[in-house]
C-alpha cells in the first residue's frame, strides 16, 4: 500500500510464498518467480507450486551461461556458504569454482581478480560481468529462461537432474569470542580439510561441510 511496512518478513523465503505457490498451480503457470524488496535475490517456484531452494538459483544461473557460451576453463566465483551443486555443475563443463567470504562486495572483488564469467550467492543472488558487478534479480530470471528454452524443459524437471543436498542454514547468538570457537574448532578437526577465508570452514569428506563464521 506504499507505506513501506510489509505484512510479513520481506525475504523471499517458503513461508512468505504461499499465495505463488497457489497462483502457479491455478494458472497452469510454467514458472513463479519472487523477489526480494531491492530485487537482488531471486527465489523460484516450480510448474507445480513447489518452492525450489534459494540455492539453487545461482546453480542455474551458472548452468545456463555455461550452455550458452560451450567455453571451458572458465571461472566461477561464490561464497563459502553456497551449495557444492555449483562444483558438480561447473566440473561438467570443465570450469572452474572459487568461493570467497559471504557477502557481494567479497564475491565481486573474487570475480574481478580472477576474471569470473558468473558469481553469486547461494541466497539468490546472481552477478553477470557483462551486465554489471551487481546481484540482479532480472539478470537471473533471464537466465533461468535461457536455459529451460534452450533445452525445452520444464524447472521441475532441470532440478530433478541434479545432485540433491542437504543444507541448514541455522544463526546463533554467542556470548564468547568467535575466534576462541575457531581456536576449538581448529585444535579438534585438525586433520580435516579446513579453509579460514572467511570464519571456519570444515570438510569432512568430498560431499559434506560445515561452515561457522560470525555476522556483519
Amino acid at each position: 500500500d506504499g507505506t513501506g511496512i510489509f505484512p510479513h518478513i520481506p525475504e523471499p523465503l517458503p513461508v512468505n510464498l504461499t499465495d505463488l505457490s497457489k497462483a502457479v498451480i491455478e494458472y497452469k503457470a510454467d514458472l513463479g518467480v519472487a523477489v526480494d524488496p531491492d530485487a537482488d535475490r531471486l527465489v523460484l517456484v516450480d510448474n507445480f507450486g513447489n518452492n525450489i531452494s534459494e540455492e539453487n538459483t545461482i546453480c542455474i544461473a551458472i548452468q545456463s551461461i555455461l550452455e550458452l557460451t560451450k567455453l571451458n576453463d572458465l571461472n566461477i566465483v561464490v561464497n563459502q556458504s553456497t551449495t557444492q551443486l555449483v562444483d558438480d555443475i561447473a566440473n561438467l563443463y570443465n570450469c572452474h569454482v572459487m568461493r570467497s567470504a559471504v557477502g557481494e562486495i567479497n564475491v565481486v572483488k573474487k570475480m574481478q581478480e580472477v576474471s569470473a564469467i558468473i558469481g553469486g550467492e547461494g541466497s539468490g543472488g546472481v552477478i553477470l560481468p557483462v551486465c554489471h558487478y551487481g546481484r540482479d534479480s532480472l539478470v537471473g530470471i533471464c537466465l533461468v529462461l535461457s536455459l529451460l528454452a534452450k533445452k525445452n524443459i520444464n524447472i521441475y524437471d532441470l532440478i530433478a537432474k541434479y545432485p540433491y543436498y542437504e543444507i541448514s542454514k541455522v544463526k546463533k547468538n554467542i556470548s564468547s569470542d568467535f575466534n576462541d570457537i575457531k581456536n576449538i574448532l581448529l585444535n579438534k578437526y585438525k586433520y580435516n580439510n579446513i579453509s579460514l577465508i572467511d570464519g571456519i570452514k570444515i570438510y569432512f569428506n568430498n560431499r559434506s561441510w560445515v561452515h561457522i563464521r560470525p555476522s556483519n
